[in-house]
């Protein structure tokens, strides 16, 4: 069967999702402040993993043709970000290790350019930095990660 909050395939452990430990049939009006807790979670990691697919079609289709970067770069820059949108929504602790050292590698990037930039256009990957890692690295993300919430 297939969760309705973490859309994973899962046989269910007396009634729980393996992955995200909610029950897949409970409505969400009546979740607890845990389980809404790790429903936003899920939601966030969702949310950023279809911002790589996004990244991985749009700006990198635009780089590639406008040939603003070289062929090989704008296609690899593509290929990252399918392999990382296609991780995360696997919810794989890979896809996680893989996220969080993209945007602590972007994020150091977007700093120390910031400082050579006339026009600070470098804020904004800072910021998409900063709501990705928020959104990520946080005990109960690494949790769903590590398929560590049911016993807790």
């Amino acid at each position: 069967m297939r969760c309705n909050f973490c859309h994973q395939r899962v046989e269910l452990i007396n009634g729980h999702c393996p992955v995200c430990s909610l029950k897949p049939f409970k409505v969400v009006k009546d979740f607890s402040k845990d389980e809404k807790k790790i429903r936003t979670k899920l939601i966030g990691i969702f949310f950023i993993a279809y911002l790589h697919l996004f990244i991985a079609l749009v700006p990198t289709t635009l780089l590639y043709f406008n040939d603003i970067w070289p062929k090989n770069l704008a296609i690899s820059l593509g290929v990252l970000n399918i392999f990382i949108w296609f991780l995360l929504t696997k919810l794989s602790l890979l896809g996680y290790r893989i996220a969080i050292a993209f945007y602590f590698c972007f994020g150091m990037v977007s700093v120390v350019t910031i400082q050579r930039s006339n026009y600070g256009e470098n804020a904004i990957g800072i910021i998409i930095c900063l709501l990705a890692i928020y959104l990520l690295a946080n005990q109960t993300s690494k949790s769903i990660f590590e398929r560590s919430l049911l016993g807790s």
